[in-house]
């Protein structure tokens, strides 16, 4: 394999969006819903193919400030403060990331209302206020349909609605576009039946590709990392910490430069599953009960489910998903055998092991070196993780641990940069 990666932003930022909607029942298909109706409504401006792109991505990611923080982490009923504050927390994290810096402008005003505009609200050029104003409309419009209803029985009352009850809202030029598409029968339809790779026909990211070499693509997978922890401050810098000690575990077992940099990649990807946990589960101070460990064998499943379809990744999804299977067969969810387990899917789950037993958790303090190494090496004689790689862990415990060490410090500062109280608009 390569150490160029050739990534479809359809399926880059299609699988980004499918893991956000694992958080709440209320999200499923929300992202795609909104995709649909915003790439239709964009149509009818004179938008360059980088723009449509940037209004595409856009409405893909628009509420990853929400899943991040666990902002409303049940149905959430949004005040205007906590919708303008999502959104510039969304903004914070996607803009790390250079290709999407244009459509995280977008993501930051896709909540301020039109009529705010000329107010003094200083919210950037015509292009993020036209790519916001197209993603509220949508987003208020894939809100307001009831899912247990006949589509095409609610477009009137909606298309109603946005007029007399949202005035002021939305640019006019986008609700004049949104009233010319949504005529057409199909523009409801598409939003429950069409596929992200139907819907994505009609748009510029259908024929869109990032190029991204191995560094790119750990940048790419240390925005993944984020979204995945920073659900709860004690789990802050896991995600890195992980990737980090996959790199040197693969370096200390004689892997080439390249795989230890795939591996870096797996270490941030290989809790992406966990955004279907709620944080009842994630941040409980004491075991899980039955229930609640069936719920956690889930989420490996999901990394997997989400990460296969990215083509140009490898076996970098393999590596991220099986780190919870055993030699002996009983690890779950595929129940491999230790034949099965490719190499570096063993690294990842002695690295998540060392990196989990050191941290602080809301239900215990980080352990001691012996206590560390002693359930890690009974762990390796029960055949759930292997013998070698863990000798090799406690022959460089320290160096390792340093890199833990060093990852959660530069994990809590960027984590509490971003939830600064410096947001426009205050919390509600």
């Amino acid at each position: 394999m390569t150490d160029t990666y050739k990534i479809q932003v359809t399926e880059l930022v299609f699988g980004l969006s499918s893991a956000l909607d694992l958080v709440s029942h209320s999200l499923v298909n929300h992202h795609r819903q909104v995709f649909g109706f915003a790439v239709k409504i964009a149509e009818a401006f004179s938008l360059c193919e980088e723009q449509q792109r940037d209004v595409g991505i856009a409405a893909l990611l628009h509420d990853i400030g929400v899943v991040a923080f666990d902002y409303c982490s049940a149905e959430p009923q949004f005040s205007d403060a906590a919708y303008n504050e999502h959104a510039e927390l969304g903004y914070r994290l996607i803009r790390e990331f250079p290709p999407f810096l244009a459509a995280a402008d977008v993501v930051r005003h896709h909540h301020a209302s039109w009529r705010g505009w000329d107010d003094g609200l200083s919210i950037g050029d015509y292009g993020a206020r036209l790519g916001g104003s197209i993603v509220s409309l949508a987003d208020r419009v894939a809100q307001k349909i009831d899912p247990g209803g006949c589509v095409l029985t609610q477009s009137d009352d909606i298309r109603s609605w946005i007029t007399d009850d949202c005035r002021g809202l939305f640019m006019p030029e986008v609700v004049e576009a949104f009233l010319q598409e949504s005529e057409k029968e199909y523009f409801w339809l598409d939003s429950r039946f069409a596929s992200f790779t139907q819907l994505g026909v009609r748009s510029a990211l259908s024929d869109a590709n990032l190029l991204l070499d191995l560094p790119g693509l750990q940048e790419l997978s240390a925005l993944f990392g984020k979204i995945i922890d920073y659900r709860s401050r004690h789990t802050a810098a896991h995600s890195r910490s992980v990737a980090r000690l996959c790199e040197a575990l693969g370096r200390l077992a004689g892997l080439s430069a390249s795989d230890c940099s795939r591996l870096h990649v797996a270490g941030n990807l290989h809790d992406l599953g966990k955004l279907a946990l709620p944080p009842s589960i994630l941040d409980k101070p004491g075991g899980l009960d039955a229930t609640e460990r069936k719920a956690v064998k889930s989420h490996p499943y999901h990394t997997y489910r989400i990460l296969k379809d990215i083509e140009g990744l490898g076996e970098i999804p393999a590596w991220a998903s099986f780190h919870h299977e055993y030699g002996d067969g009983s690890g779950y969810p595929f129940r491999l055998t230790d034949a099965e387990i490719p190499f570096g899917a063993k690294i990842v789950a002695v690295a998540d092991n060392l990196a989990a037993l050191t941290e602080h958790r809301p239900y215990r303090s980080g352990l001691p070196r012996d206590a560390c190494l002693g359930l890690m090496q009974g762990r390796a004689q029960d055949k759930k993780l292997d013998s070698e790689l863990v000798w090799l862990a406690g022959r460089h415990y320290d160096e390792l641990y340093d890199l833990t060490v060093t990852a959660q410090r530069e994990a809590l500062q960027e984590y509490d940069a971003i939830l600064q109280r410096s947001l426009p608009v205050s919390r509600a």
